[in-house]
């Protein structure tokens, strides 16, 4: 991102990260439970939960400033491997913007689920601390 470490304050860093995935895991699973059968699905709801996930996604980018990892869940690797967690990233970004559109029926909605579901446990797997 090229922040300088200096200018930012890591508590508010890791906080307002730690805020966009929860933001999102809700909005997931609001979809999730429209799958399941537990929520009733509606196109207006999918699409109002998939427009936030999506600017999430676009947003939280630009909080994996380094230095900001220690005391958070995510791993210090992302500093060295910041190619790949990139790739990853922009890779959610892409899959979300792709649920804009499969939310809007429920038939889209679950393929594209497992898609967007996939890019978060892959960065998962290899970025977030147990």
């Amino acid at each position: 991102t090229g922040t300088a470490m200096a200018e930012v304050d890591k508590d508010a860093v890791i906080k307002y990260r730690q805020s966009a995935f929860t933001i999102a895991g809700w909005n997931m699973g609001v979809l999730g439970g429209m799958l399941k059968g537990d929520i009733e699905y509606d196109a207006d709801e999918a699409k109002a939960a998939a427009v936030r996930i999506n600017e999430m996604a676009k947003l939280v980018g630009d909080t994996f400033i380094d230095g900001t990892y220690e005391g958070s869940n995510a791993k210090a690797e992302i500093a060295d491997e910041k190619e790949k967690f990139n790739e990853m990233l922009e890779n959610f970004v892409k899959e979300s913007e792709a649920m804009l559109t499969a939310a809007s029926e429920k038939k889209t909605l679950a393929p594209q689920m497992g898609k967007l579901g996939g890019t978060c446990k892959t960065c998962h797997d290899d970025f977030k601390l147990d």
